[in-house]
């Protein structure tokens, strides 16, 4: 690459990360640590003469700012590489993809399959080695449950081959009536990084009907990527790899959903809180399929290993919001009961239903009325993984 002048400016681990993954390090001329040192001892003109200045700052918030005031005083003159923001676009968008080609990890010792209750409730690196992967997205059903395993067993069997553990989030009583393709919710499924390659029911969708399912993808996807024109990612491209290892090391480990998950539940969020459509109405076709999907997720984890340990959870909303689930819990309950007891027929599995459990009586520990905060996934997962270990 021809000889061009960079400068890097951001935290400590933002720029050992650009330095990690850049293909040219001799082409940074200087790099920037912004600490108070940095303001009291930087010359004024210290990022003059640059032609690209690559801003990299873990926080958001931070960078925003910075970016801010470096786009007012440098951005005619020089190229500004938002390195993290790029760095996304450069990592699959797939839930599965994303757990699969985790660098630092050869194998996985289990699994975690369901909705946005376990994929922001369970730390997967808490549970037993550490050595589990989360499948669970927000939005996922029962059907892309099976979907995204069959995935990975398929794409990715040697990640698999030493599965031990599945936990299986079951959402709530309902959940075998709740199809995502048939939903608005399919947006949601699909922008959190849902399996992309199966509409299932959705040419059936009376929410999404002005979509076809590839156009409904595409501008997701469209979406989810940056804006940034062609000409920076060109220069991306030619500055830094693109392999997950070299663009995050050993700290590719998909945490950012509890790691930003700071607030806690608030009145408002409680007292808007309504349960689905779907908990007032039985559609048979549905209910059905959902069954027949969850045997089938069944078979698949005893045949990768017929000593497999399987988890069926339910994950507590907190307590605030009980009152408005208990229609839910008389229409669906015994149904769902009687749902695992026949499966329980062929299949071995172990239900902890803590829908009712004492941690949901801590509002601080949700982030809003369904999900854990970072506080109470960890505390959570250790209660988890207090009962899998047994």
């Amino acid at each position: 690459m021809q000889e061009i002048k960079i400068a890097v400016i951001g935290n400590k681990k933002g720029i050992e990360d650009v330095y990690r993954a850049i293909k040219y390090p001799q082409l940074v001329d200087a790099s920037y640590v912004y600490d108070d040192f940095l303001v009291l001892t930087a010359p004024r003109n210290f990022l003059d003469g640059y032609e690209i200045i690559i801003v990299a700052f873990e926080l958001e918030s931070l960078k925003g700012k910075i970016w801010n005031i470096l786009s007012w005083n440098y951005g005619d003159s020089a190229m500004l590489i938002d390195f993290y923001r790029l760095r996304e676009d450069y990592t699959p968008i797939m839930r599965a993809d994303i757990e699969m080609k985790r660098p630092n990890l050869d194998y996985y010792m289990g699994v975690i399959l369901g909705i946005s209750h376990a994929e922001v409730g369970i730390i997967s690196g808490r549970l037993g080695n550490g050595k589990f992967a989360n499948l669970a997205v927000s939005a996922q059903d029962i059907y892309y449950n099976y979907k995204s395993l069959e995935y990975c067993y398929l794409n990715y069997p040697d990640k698999l081959v030493n599965l031990q553990t599945a936990i299986i989030d079951m959402f709530d009583y309902s959940y075998f009536d709740y199809d995502c393709s048939f939903s608005e919710s399919m947006i949601k499924y699909l922008s959190s990084g849902g399996i992309d390659f199966d509409e299932h029911n959705f040419n059936k969708n009376k929410h999404l009907e002005k979509y076809n399912y590839s156009e409904l993808v595409k501008l997701v996807y469209d979406g989810w990527h940056s804006r940034e024109s062609d000409e920076i990612k060109n220069v991306w491209e030619k500055l830094f790899y693109l392999s997950i290892d070299k663009l995050y090391g050993d700290d590719f480990f998909p945490i950012r959903n509890q790691f930003y998950r700071f607030e806690v539940v608030s009145d408002d969020d409680i007292e808007k809180f309504r349960l689905g459509r779907y908990v007032k109405t039985k559609f048979e076709n549905t209910l059905n399929d959902n069954i027949e999907y969850f045997e089938k997720t069944l078979e698949l984890l005893y045949g990768i290993n017929p000593d497999m340990k399987v988890y069926l959870t339910i994950i507590p909303r907190f307590s605030g919001v009980w009152a408005k689930e208990e229609e839910m819990i008389e229409l669906w309950k015994n149904y769902f009961y009687s749902v695992l007891d026949r499966a329980r027929e062929k299949y071995e599995f172990k239900l902890l239903d803590y829908s009712r459990d004492d941690i949901a009586q801590n509002r601080g520990y949700y982030y809003d009325s369904s999900h854990f905060n970072f506080l109470g996934a960890l505390k959570f997962t250790d209660m988890l993984n207090s009962e899998i270990d047994k």
